[in-house]
Formats: C-alpha cells, structure tokens, sequence
C-alpha cells in the first residue's frame, strides 16, 4: 500500500504532521459504543483491513465482559477490554502491531503517521478517561493531533501522552479469521469464574441497586445515575455486538457448534430483552427520580440477576464450543 499522502496545517505552523482528515475515520459513537473497537476499526481501515465493529468487539471479547463499581466510573467500564490485542492484532496479520503502556519515541509515532495510520490512545489529555484516535504529531513530539471517540469527534490538540498507545503497525501477513474466531470463543470460554467473571459483575450491580441509599442526593448523585445509565446502555451494546458475532460465526460451522453457538447467541438475545424490559427505560427523564425508589431498584436487580443466569449459560456454551467438547 502507497503511503497516504500528509499535510501541513494550518500554514503557519509547518511542523505538524498530519494524516489527511479524509483518510481517517473518525471515531464515532454511532459506529458502536467502545472506544477502543471503534478506534481499532478506524486504524485497520487505514492499514487494508476492514471489520465489522462487532467481530472487532468479539475478537477482543469485549462483547463478553462487564466491569462494575460503585462510582460506575467510564475507566472502570472500558478496563481491561484491550487485554487480548496483541493476540488479536498478530491473528490478523499484524505481526508488528504492538500495545504500548509506555510512551514510545515521537520516530515511532512519526512512521506510523507518515504511513498513513492513525494510532488507538487511551486516557489522552484531550480524550478522557476512554480512546482516542491519534492522527498527528508536532515534530518535536510535545503534542499530538486527535479526534476523542465522542458522539461528535473534532479534531484537537493537546500534549503527547496516555494510558496505552496501539501502533498497528503494516499488514505483515494473512488475515486467519477463522483462527482469530476460534482463540477468541476459547478466551470467552475462561470469563466464567474469573477475575473478569461477567456473572460475578451482574451480581455486584444487583447487590448495589438493593442497598437502602446507592445514590446520593443532590448533582453528585445524579452524575452517579447518568454513568449508571450509561454503562447500562454500553453493555446493551456489547450483548447485541455478541449476538452478532456468534451469528455470524454460526454461519459457517458445522452442525454441532452451530446449534450450541446460536444457543449462546440466543441467549444473549435474552439477555437483551431482559435488560431493556426495565420501567424507567433508559435514560428516560423521570430516571434521575425514579431510580432513588428502593422498590424500583429491587425490581431492576431482579432483571440484572436474571440477565446474569441467562449470561452464565451462554457462557457455558462458549466454554464448551472452546474446549471442542
């Protein structure tokens, strides 16, 4: 692939270097909800690869996971999703694709850009607590150029640095989906009992929604009620990105794990019904009152419990596809 061409702007300042905006696109909340997914999906594009955003969320297991705290924090929601990229980055034909907790030299960033690849950057001054897609650098690498993954992604400045840095790198060799797919039902097959058990996770949340107090009032709690909402709708996200996925690859199995994979997918459709049957619905205005009702929260974490039975059996199935047994 021909480098993508570079330009300099504005005039008066020759020192940046830049993907060409056209070139890149920019990571929008209405192409899925994790950050890391759809910024991943915007570098690969740029290096010849294009995926849907719920096989990149399958392959990552991020369709699988759920992550809860109290604060129902947004850093807390996108840990850990990135822990299988390597793997995923060298399945397909990455080789020299890297995840970097420490700042590299600008040279580094420098050859990505000049190659026309934008860079994953999570925890960026300019992006939050979430990804980043970073598109330029000045030439004395003090600051970079990026687009934060927001429902409206704008072009902005702010000093070189973050949590974790992904370089894609060039497409070394073939793209083995089927092996990419197989490493990511048997990673998916080890959540249940984990540190990261989803189930687990469910229950924390339910154990939350039932104590006497879980908001406070006043804004404090209802910033706390608006993340609550939002990790409500990302993990609606992730279970129809799952949905997909194990459809998909059902598609093209043979008999057996095609009955247990659409089992699975099923079941996270389930899932789906479950969540989205709560009274409020998500988001609706009246949420911020109605969610300090304790005989509403009792009701929520009954669903949650029954969404995370539901999770433990598709799981079980993933497990059991993993194992081929």
């Amino acid at each position: 692939m021909r480098p993508q061409r570079l330009f300099d702007a504005p005039r008066d300042n020759p020192d940046r270097l830049l993907i060409e905006a056209s070139r890149v696109a920019a990571p929008h909340r209405s192409r899925g909800l994790c950050g890391l997914a759809v910024c991943l999906q915007s570098a690969l594009e740029a290096a010849s690869l294009s995926l849907s955003y719920a096989e990149l969320m399958g392959l990552l297991n991020a369709a699988f996971l759920l992550r809860v705290d109290e604060q129902f924090a947004v850093a807390q929601t996108v840990e850990s999703r990135w822990q299988r990229l390597d793997w995923v980055l060298a399945e397909l034909g990455f080789s020299d694709g890297r995840v970097l907790e420490q700042m590299p030299q600008p040279e580094l960033i420098a050859q990505e850009l000049a190659a026309g690849r934008p860079l994953p950057a999570l925890a960026w001054s300019a992006g939050g607590a979430d990804w980043a897609l970073i598109c330029g650098q000045a030439a004395e690498g003090q600051n970079w150029w990026g687009y934060p993954f927001s429902t409206n992604p704008l072009l902005v400045e702010a000093e070189a640095g973050c949590r974790v840095l992904v370089p894609v790198g060039p497409k070394t060799g073939d793209t083995d989906i089927t092996a990419a797919r197989d490493a990511a039902l048997a990673a998916a097959g080890t959540l249940r009992l984990s540190a990261g058990d989803p189930v687990r996770a469910y229950a924390q949340w339910a154990e939350l929604m039932r104590r006497q107090e879980p908001f406070d009032d006043g804004p404090g709690g209802d910033e706390v009620i608006m993340r609550h909402e939002w990790l409500t709708e990302v993990l609606l996200d992730a279970r129809y990105a799952a949905v997909d996925f194990l459809r998909g690859i059902a598609d093209s199995s043979h008999e057996f794990w095609e009955e247990e994979l659409t089992r699975a997918a099923d079941l996270y459709d389930e899932v789906i019904g479950v969540l989205e049957s709560r009274q409020p619905a998500l988001f609706e205005p009246i949420a911020m009152e109605v969610l300090r009702d304790p005989q509403i929260r009792y009701e929520w974490a009954e669903l949650l419990q029954e969404a995370a039975e539901l999770e433990a059996e598709a799981l079980d199935a993933i497990r059991r596809i993993g194992a081929g047994t």
